[in-house]
């Protein structure tokens, strides 16, 4: 039952995403096949998809839509959560495997722990093309901003969190992240 709510909840971000856009990246006939081509992508297959729909809802999509807004979130929240997980993973990843004094390890974890870093994670999974926004932010180039690539991927890594907790969350981030950049 959970998890059909949750396929409804993203079917119902889809259809006033629609509303939007003409052509969206992810549209009401096939959002659960979208989010099903995520989760395939991201290897985590998630229990309830409300979470995940959400972590794509960029707030300029909700200004569009302000009659509904109250049935949309952005993905502000997830975003706050996934930051504090991408932190500390970070830090416990550079803590455990590395040696040395704590400026090597802050300067490891300043590489990592930025909008490029993060925005560069979310193109290698393509996680723009799964990005809900509004029609001026999308024409403005904003799915290939960094700072919301990297709001995209942290607002992931939320929604990863609240479903898997965080050594799952945790393994997402030395998988996506980290790995890629050693």
């Amino acid at each position: 039952m959970r998890a059909c709510s949750g396929l409804f909840h993203a079917l119902k971000l889809a259809v006033y995403y629609n509303a939007l856009n003409d052509s969206p990246p992810l549209e009401a006939e096939n959002s659960a096949d979208r989010l099903q081509e995520l989760e395939k992508r991201i290897q985590l297959n998630f229990r309830d998809r409300r979470s995940l729909a959400q972590a794509f809802v960029h707030d300029s999509a909700l200004n569009e839509v302000s009659q509904k807004s109250a049935m949309l979130e952005s993905n502000e929240r997830l975003e706050f959560l996934g930051d504090r997980v991408v932190g500390l993973s970070v830090a416990e990843y550079f803590f455990q495997e590395s040696k040395g004094p704590e400026g090597d390890l802050s300067k490891s974890y300043d590489g990592l722990v930025n909008n490029k870093a993060l925005a560069e994670a979310a193109r290698r999974l393509q996680l723009g093309r799964y990005m809900m926004m509004g029609k001026g932010e999308e024409s403005s180039g904003g799915r290939e901003r960094d700072t919301e690539l990297g709001a995209c991927y942290e607002a992931l890594l939320g929604a990863i969190f609240l479903e898997f907790g965080y050594s799952q969350a945790s393994k997402f981030v030395i998988k996506s992240l980290i790995e890629k950049f050693s």
